[in-house]
Parts: structure tokens; sequence; C-alpha cells
């Protein structure tokens, strides 16, 4: 078991972070129109600028260019939406959100070499992936209660 998150005190763990600062681009021919061709300095600024695509006000999305991960996980909470004066359309969103996330982490996973050669090499050792999140996960009685999305995205990659 490979367990990783943004504050693991294993470099190459925290690396596969969607908070590591790492720009991505997104080609040309990503699902989602209004992502195409931007860079994003991490795959978190880029998940939360896909819930915009599905906003009545898309073009907040520009702002995830150039923030930290952290503020940008923050402008994609409902909270953060509400101060935009934007509105998520929740139902597409929930529609799209796991297919947003695992085509961005194959964005990364085909343009960042040192992140294919982490997950390739556990991989390779059988190792399978366990995201820790600090909310919505918890380790209960020594068993995992959490959907572990990310994890999975990475089990099944390449």
């Amino acid at each position: 078991m490979l367990t990783f998150w943004s504050k693991s005190k294993h470099p190459d763990h925290r690396y596969l972070s969607n908070f590591e600062l790492v720009p991505v681009r997104i080609p040309h021919d990503f699902f989602i129109l209004y992502m195409r061709n931007r860079t994003f300095p991490s795959i978190e600024n880029a998940f939360q600028a896909c819930k915009y695509a599905f906003s009545d006000n898309p073009t907040v999305m520009t702002d995830l260019e150039s923030c930290s991960p952290e503020e940008a996980k923050s402008a994609g909470s409902k909270t953060g939406m509400k101060k935009r004066k934007t509105t998520l359309d929740v139902s597409m969103w929930n529609n799209v959100s796991f297919e947003s996330m695992s085509e961005l982490i194959q964005v990364r996973y085909y343009t960042d070499q040192r992140f294919a050669r982490i997950v390739n090499e556990a991989k390779q050792d059988g190792k399978m992936f366990y995201h820790l999140e600090t909310r919505g996960s918890k380790i209960l009685g020594g068993e995992w209660v959490g959907q572990n999305k990310l994890g999975h995205i990475l089990n099944n990659i390449a």
C-alpha cells in the first residue's frame, strides 16, 4: 500500500498530491471546452477550474491559472463560489467530476515524468494507492472509511 497526501513526509508520496506545484497544460481535445489550452499551476487548480465550466460564470476559471492550489480549492468551494457570485450546476458537475479528475490525472501521468515514474514503480512493486484526505475519509478500527477516488484513479492508470 502506498498512502499519499499533500503533507506526507515522504517526498515521492507528497509529489503524487494534486496540490503539488507542477504546471499542467490542458490539451486541445480535453472534453471540457472551456478548459482547453489553459495552463494551471497544479492539478488542484485545474480541477477547481473544471467546476467553473459548469457554473453560470465560467470566466472566473482564469483566476485559478495564477493562484495557489489552496486558494483554488477555496475558490471551488460553496463559499468560494458564493463569494464570486457564481452558482455551480451541481447535478451536471456531479455527473462529470470523477471523469474530470481522471482525465486531469491522465494528463499529468503523460506529461510529468517523475509522477509517471513514481506510479509505475509502485505498481511494479504490487502496491495499491490510498489517498489520505484531510476530510471525508477516516481510519476506524484499522479499517479504511472513505471513497479513495484519487487512489482508484491511480490504481487504474496506464
